[in-house]
């Protein structure tokens, strides 16, 4: 059904939506350039002029969400999501934060929950109708589904959670953590049970849930926010397959480690034996 979606509802949107559109191309745009390696800079180049001038328009009209808008920039939200893992990585590409904050699609991703939240009955009868109820069962699942106690996912968290809270003396700071990692734990309940239909949605649904002071805490690289994100480039691993998602888990690893103390390296080796081993540590950037 989600293909369906991507495939028939969302260009038919892109008709009557300019900035869907530019986001349809920006992403055909770079899917080009990796089939296309000689033409590269010409088709990166028609990417990123249409993918500027879409986020333009719809980061415009965030302030005044209508039941006209809501579908289109909610489609936008999260082509631009796909854009943003698709385009080239430089070698400190974070993904989530920068030097300024939020990455631009990061700010798009958080403004879709307040999108949703405002537009519920336009977003459940409209376009996207379908996907939004199967997007609700989805968050249902999650946030019903029993935690897999005793399994080794639940309790490397849990150990990575009492390793944190034992060593953090800041109640805020503690807050952050504790969040992050409940919705963690919820991230990999869903992963573990539903392998088989497992979704892009339902990773991305960690970036909607985790607390604003969390990423702040990424964003200053500190070291038990770092150690968290490792544990979600083991969900991330689980979209591989996606040609616009492949290389980042090992990427963000190579990251995450290099900007580790001794003591913190040791407490992500799950993590890291989860998508590859050690040997990733040195061949991140080689796809």
């Amino acid at each position: 059904m989600q293909r369906t979606i991507w495939q028939i509802t969302v260009p038919q949107i892109g008709f009557t939506s300019e900035f869907v559109m530019r986001g349809i191309l920006a992403i055909a745009a770079l899917h080009l350039a990796r089939l296309r390696p000689s033409r590269k800079e010409f088709y990166m180049a028609k990417g990123n002029l249409h993918h500027q001038l879409g986020l333009r328009m719809a980061t415009s009209m965030l302030p005044s969400i209508s039941e006209e808008n809501c579908s289109p920039l909610t489609v936008f939200s999260g082509l631009a999501a796909i854009f943003a893992m698709a385009s080239p990585r430089t070698p400190e590409d974070f993904l989530l934060v920068n030097d300024n904050g939020l990455a631009d699609w990061m700010i798009l991703m958080r403004g879709m929950s307040s999108i949703i939240d405002s537009s519920k009955p336009a977003l459940h009868t409209g376009a996207l109708s379908q996907m939004f109820q199967s997007g609700h069962r989805r968050f249902t699942v999650r946030s019903n589904e029993p935690f897999k106690l005793g399994s080794d996912h639940d309790n490397q968290v849990q150990a990575l959670q009492q390793r944190i809270m034992d060593s953090c003396r800041d109640p805020r700071q503690a807050e952050a953590y504790l969040g992050a990692l409940s919705e963690l734990r919820k991230s990999f309940t869903v992963l573990y049970t539903y392998i088989d239909t497992y979704e892009a949605t339902d990773a991305f649904i960690w970036v909607f849930k985790i607390p604003e002071a969390y990423l702040e805490l990424l964003k200053e690289k500190d070291q038990d926010a770092l150690c968290i994100f490792a544990f979600f480039c083991v969900v991330m691993h689980q979209l591989s397959a996606l040609w616009w998602a492949q290389g980042w888990s090992t990427h963000l690893m190579n990251q995450i480690y290099r900007l580790m103390d001794e003591e913190h390296r040791w407490w992500v080796q799950w993590p890291i034996d989860q998508i590859g081993g050690m040997d990733i540590l040195q061949n991140s950037d080689a796809s």
